[in-house]
């Protein structure tokens, strides 16, 4: 008859801890959208980079003009000759204006897709951070409510200890294995606290604040926050020929393709260094006075003899031009290799963590059961102390191959030009 209202008891108590009021580890989270966009609005390297982009534009607006005209005004002494006060304007006639165009085009449209990468880069440079804020906060929990549960047990083991039920050095067991959780709770606080001012330094902040205090959540309702702002689409996962598509795509990529064609086309601006060109000149012998001179004159000029150096330098832009070509290829096959190995790493962390789910609710469910079982002396200590600390191991194990799943998604985002998620990156 003893033994029903110490179970009663436990109960009661085991109720009253599951039934804290837990709002969420992800509610206390800042929205990993909003850092986006601040940061994107601050960081040095998107100015940077939209510099370069204002530079190439103001580069392209003027790159299809011809030569300027020259105003030659001269005094002398005894006749004048034609290049006196004359007004010339040279013309380029073999598509100078043209290629110079194009390669400012080209230019302007590596400059754009070097400030998409930037940003891709930047942002995801933000949710690292936050991710890493996101898993150490949940291992805190986690080691937050270890300590709470392993104060319950105190309590237990003190009150048969007292009752004569288990003798002092079991109860002296389980305030060590109380207090060695306090000390792991320190370090999660530890790691809490540098990942939240690791963030609030990438988002630039002058005030540094410390983690906000840990709530006392129960299992379930950490399984229930563990969805982060997702990466990939959870309708239609990514497929291996979607993956290797986007590789070819990647923005690096398409900026190096922009400068491999902006070389051949200076090369081909370098061979037209020997072309004619076309003059017009409209010139006077002098302003004021008797016997003045004037007219127009129409030439046409182009060089007699190139020295090697034109020939020189056309060869040493076309083999530039090559070698970009061949960075491209080089860096596209490293690519599809590794998003390949990231796609397969991506696939069987998304199945272990469905594992790991599971299994993380059968234990919770355990360790419930052996700490009733201990308290009605069915259990040892040590059946008890084994399932806890497995419990707590595949909450842990949960919440880093969550973090785990987004890692690899950030990856395959960043070594890819697959769409970030609506809303949380607005790519320009």
């Amino acid at each position: 008859m003893r033994l029903i209202p110490s179970l009663w008891r436990w109960m009661w108590a085991l109720g009253a801890f599951l039934s804290v009021s837990y709002p969420g580890t992800a509610q206390e989270l800042p929205d990993p959208t909003i850092m986006i966009a601040e940061v994107l609005n601050t960081h040095p390297a998107v100015r940077r980079a939209q510099y370069d982009l204002d530079a190439a534009q103001a580069t392209l607006e003027g790159s299809d003009a011809q030569p300027n005209p020259t105003l030659t005004l001269a005094a002398t002494a005894g006749d004048a000759g034609e290049s006196s006060n004359a007004l010339t304007q040279n013309f380029e006639i073999s598509g100078q204006p043209r290629l110079r165009q194009e390669q400012a085009q080209a230019r302007l449209e590596s400059a754009r897709l070097l400030l998409a990468l930037v940003r891709r880069q930047v942002a995801a440079q933000v949710y690292s951070a936050w991710l890493e804020l996101w898993e150490k906060q949940h291992l805190a929990v986690m080691g937050q409510m270890r300590v709470n549960l392993m104060t319950e047990m105190v309590r237990v083991t003190r009150r048969r200890y007292e009752v004569g039920e288990i003798p002092q050095n079991e109860s002296l067991r389980v305030e060590l294995a109380a207090t060695e959780a306090e000390a792991a709770l320190a370090t999660a606080l530890a790691e809490y606290a540098a990942a939240a001012r690791s963030l609030q330094l990438l988002r630039q902040e002058t005030v540094l604040v410390g983690p906000p205090t840990l709530p006392a959540p129960t299992n379930q309702e950490i399984l229930a926050t563990l969805e982060g702002p997702p990466l990939a689409p959870a309708d239609s996962p990514w497929t291996l020929e979607e993956i290797l598509g986007a590789a070819e795509e990647q923005l690096e990529l398409g900026a190096l393709r922009q400068e491999q064609k902006a070389l051949l086309l200076s090369a081909e601006l370098t061979g037209k260094e020997r072309a004619p060109q076309l003059g017009v000149s409209l010139y006077r012998s002098r302003f004021f006075g008797n016997s003045i001179e004037q007219g127009a004159q129409l030439t046409l000029s182009w060089p007699l003899f190139d020295w090697g150096s034109i020939r020189s330098q056309k060869k040493a832009q076309l083999s530039q031009a090559q070698a970009r070509m061949a960075e491209v290829e080089e860096k596209a096959l490293a690519l599809r290799r590794e998003v390949a190995e990231l796609w397969n790493q991506w696939l069987a962390a998304r199945t272990v963590r469905d594992l790991l789910t599971t299994q993380a609710a059968r234990y919770e469910e355990l360790a419930r059961e052996s700490r009733i079982g201990y308290d009605l002396g069915l259990l040892s200590l040590t059946d008890v102390l084994q399932t806890e600390t497995a419990f707590r191991q595949a909450g842990v194990d949960l919440i880093q191959a969550e973090a785990r799943i987004r890692r690899l998604e950030l990856a395959l985002l960043d070594r890819t030009n697959l769409p970030w998620p609506a809303g949380l990156l607005e790519e320009q």
